[in-house]
Order: structure tokens, then C-alpha cells, then sequence
């Protein structure tokens, strides 16, 4: 008995509770059409959702949506190329702020391309600045040619100057070697999401 009830809770907690209505209201919201960094127009390349496992469980984290100038299909063009480009990320369930960052650091060593011993200190500086983020909350990442810019909610959290470490973070979700390749593929436009 004691073995089913933590087996139920566990699950019933992983997969947000009683907050799954609230779930379903944040996934159905549109991602927007066009962001502007820095007076620079950018569409909307892609989008999917991103869904995490643990304990034999999966659940979905965030619905995101990849921003460029113009449509590319290509992962590594769109790493290398030097004009701005945003995830954005919608969040329907809230994990701990420990798990948030073991999830960070998992992708990021796996994905990881320029200089990772050097930059590896970039995402400790990236994970100062992150709270934990509720249902509902926004996180925004610009990648720009020389550094990250991170937002929650449209109020900026800090940036990482970073050419390499920046490129690596986008590397997480359209590099060569990303943990969820039908995810990146979403983003890039190489297929639709399901509805």
C-alpha cells in the first residue's frame, strides 16, 4: 500500500495535479506571429512542445516557438548566422528550480559544440539569473552575435556576454546533437506541430 500511494502522488505531482485545466488554457494559447529585437523584425520559424521524463514519466514543460529574420530549415545555418534570433517559451508546469537546472545542464553538455570547458562557467552565470518559473510565465532567450539576453514576462533578468556560449545554448535545441530531435525538428519548420 505504502508503495502504491508514494507511486500516486509522485505521479499525481509530476504531471501537475489539479493544475492541468490551467495546463491546457497556457498550451492552446497562440505563440505570437513576429518579435522585434533590437528594431529587427523576427517571424515565427517553428514552434513545438517540449515534453521532460522522469521516473518513467513524461509531462509537457513549455510550448516554444523559434524566431528569426527569414524561414531556414537548415540548424547550422541558422547557428552560425550573426543576426538575432529568439526561443520563446511558454511554460505549463513548474518544475524546481534544481531540476530546471539539471534538465539546462544535461542538454547543454550534451549539445555543446565551442569551447565547453571555458563556457560551462556561462551557464552557471545563465543559471543566476533564472527564478524558479511558474504556469503561465514567459522566458524569452535573444540570441545575439556576441551575447544572451534573457527575459521572464517581458522584464529583462540579465545577459551573458558570450559569443560561444551563446551559440551553445541555441545549440541545446537546433545543434547537431540535441536530446529531442523531433522537437528541433518543430522548430525549424521541418515538421508541424501535432494539435
Amino acid at each position: 500500500m505504502k508503495i502504491y500511494l508514494f507511486s500516486f502522488f509522485t505521479a499525481f505531482s509530476l504531471l501537475g495535479g489539479c493544475g492541468q485545466s490551467q495546463k491546457k488554457i497556457e498550451l492552446a494559447k497562440p505563440l505570437p506571429d513576429q518579435l522585434t529585437v533590437n528594431d529587427i523584425p523576427l517571424i515565427l520559424n517553428g514552434s513545438g512542445v517540449k515534453i521532460a521524463s522522469k521516473f518513467g514519466l513524461s509531462a509537457k514543460i513549455y510550448r516554444a516557438g523559434l524566431y528569426l529574420p527569414e524561414k531556414n530549415k537548415e540548424g547550422a545555418k541558422v547557428l552560425e548566422d550573426p543576426k538575432p534570433k529568439t526561443i520563446f517559451m511558454r511554460f505549463v508546469f513548474q518544475a524546481s528550480r534544481k531540476d530546471a537546472e539539471e534538465g539546462w545542464e544535461r542538454a547543454y553538455l550534451h549539445s555543446c559544440y565551442l569551447d565547453c570547458n571555458e563556457t560551462h562557467k556561462d551557464l552557471k552565470a545563465f543559471f543566476e539569473l533564472l527564478p524558479e518559473i511558474k504556469v503561465g510565465q514567459v522566458l524569452t532567450l535573444h540570441f545575439l552575435s556576441d551575447r544572451l539576453q534573457i527575459f521572464l514576462d517581458n522584464q529583462k533578468l540579465g545577459e551573458v556576454v558570450s559569443t560561444n556560449f551563446s551559440k551553445n545554448l541555441l545549440a541545446i535545441f537546433i545543434g547537431s546533437k540535441v536530446l529531442d530531435e523531433k522537437f528541433k525538428r518543430q522548430l525549424l519548420g521541418q515538421i508541424q506541430q501535432a494539435r
